[in-house]
Order: C-alpha cells, then structure tokens, then sequence
C-alpha cells in the first residue's frame, strides 16, 4: 500500500478488503511461499521414510499369515 493513492488506504480501512489487483498478488506470493516450504519438507519426508520404515522378511510372513506370532 506504499504507493497507494489517498483513497485506497481509506476504501481498505473501512471495507477490511484489498483491490482485487492486490489481493490476487497476495495470494500469489502464499501459494509460492506454501509450494517452496512443501518442496523442501517433501526430501526429507521420503528420506525418513527409507530410512526410519523397515520390514523385515519375518514380518511379511507373519502378514501372509504364515510364521509364528512374535512380540
């Protein structure tokens, strides 16, 4: 709102609600900001799974169904 002319800062404070020239720009920039935070959270979500999740041959049998019941 830095270049604002008088009116607008006034049309904002009593209508709550940007231009429609602004707001889209608002939303833009969150979009891009939410899209980058998931694009950097997405790595390390995949590499937790390979690392963290491990089966063992001895738990799939016991999902077959075959095998003796363990702890």
């Amino acid at each position: 709102m830095a270049e604002a002319t008088p009116a607008q800062p006034a049309q904002f404070r009593g209508t709550g609600q940007l231009p429609g020239h602004w707001g889209d720009q608002v939303l833009a920039s969150g979009v891009s900001t939410a899209f980058l935070a998931a694009a950097a959270f997405a790595p390390a979500a995949a590499l937790t799974a390979l690392f963290v999740i491990q089966v063992r041959p001895s738990d799939l049998e016991r999902l077959r169904g075959g095998g003796r019941p363990g702890p």
